[in-house]
């Protein structure tokens, strides 16, 4: 299983707290910072639900199966999420 976090919105947190959080957390290989305003029409049209407006936004995705939640969750509901993808 891969974790990757996107960054679209604070650009002043890039320089110091993004690498600050990705080095404290062992993630840095699994962090990409997108700039959002490089976003054309079509970028979120590759979500069904997602439009941008939302944070955080989790995709899930294993082969075809894919799921998305948007809003916070709860450890159980990430927990029984990855479950369903296992299955």
């Amino acid at each position: 299983m891969k974790f990757t976090f996107v960054d679209i919105l604070d650009k002043t947190a890039w320089k110091d707290k993004v690498p600050a959080f990705a080095k404290e957390n062992g993630l840095e290989n699994h962090i990409v910072l997108v700039d959002e305003s490089k976003f054309d029409n079509t970028f979120f049209s590759n979500f069904e639900t997602w439009k941008g407006n939302g944070i955080p936004f989790t995709y899930f995705r294993k082969g075809d199966k894919t799921g998305e939640i948007e809003g916070s969750m709860s450890e159980e509901m990430l927990n029984e999420k990855i479950n369903s993808f296992l299955k």
